[in-house]
Order: C-alpha cells, then sequence, then structure tokens
C-alpha cells in the first residue's frame, strides 16, 4: 500500500517536471502589431497549428515532431509579449524564444 502511495507520488513530480511549461518573454519589434499578428497566424497555420486572437491578444497552439505548444500572446505598441503553457519536456523556453525572435525580427 505504501508503495502505490510512493508510486503516484514520484508519477506526479516527474509529470511536473517533464511537462516544464509556463515560460513568458517579451521580443520587440518594428511594426504595426496587424502586420506582427498577421505574422504569427500565418505561421502558425502553415505549421498546421490554431490561432485565436486579434492585434491586441489572443492564444495558439502549434504541433511538433515531440509534443504540442501551447500559449497567449498580447501585443503592445512595440513588443509581443508570450507565455508558453504547454510544451514538450525536449523543448527548451530559450529555443521557442529564439526560432520566434528570430521569424518576427529576421536578420536581413
Amino acid at each position: 500500500m505504501l508503495a502505490g502511495f510512493f508510486y503516484a507520488l514520484i508519477s506526479h513530480i516527474l509529470e511536473k517536471k517533464l511537462n516544464m511549461a509556463n515560460c513568458s518573454f517579451s521580443i520587440p519589434f518594428n511594426g504595426s502589431a496587424v502586420d506582427i499578428k498577421t505574422k504569427a497566424e500565418n505561421a502558425i497555420v502553415n505549421a498546421k497549428g490554431t490561432f485565436t486572437g486579434d492585434a491586441s491578444a489572443g492564444n495558439f497552439k502549434v504541433p511538433t515532431p515531440v509534443g504540442e505548444i501551447a500559449g497567449t500572446y498580447t501585443i503592445s505598441e512595440c513588443a509581443i509579449d508570450i507565455k508558453i503553457s504547454d510544451k514538450p519536456f525536449l523543448v527548451g523556453c530559450k529555443m521557442i524564444e529564439d526560432k520566434l525572435t528570430a521569424y518576427i525580427n529576421p536578420v536581413v
């Protein structure tokens, strides 16, 4: 009986550790909020994801080979704030931030 308790406890801890969601970051941008929203929506939809929102706020889900990434965004005058609520263990927050930054602000 005690073994079952410890198994459940360890399973719960590992599930929380392996999920490792809840990262947030802000990406500055040049251009209008509508332009950034359109860029983000096109990228997510082209990746077979879902995007719901407008030029001020919304949410998204995008599949990856190792699991789904889900989050929300808000857009201000000069930055898009992103909060990741769910992501695969193998995909780090910094990796997501770097990919989105490169897409939103490509080096010319």
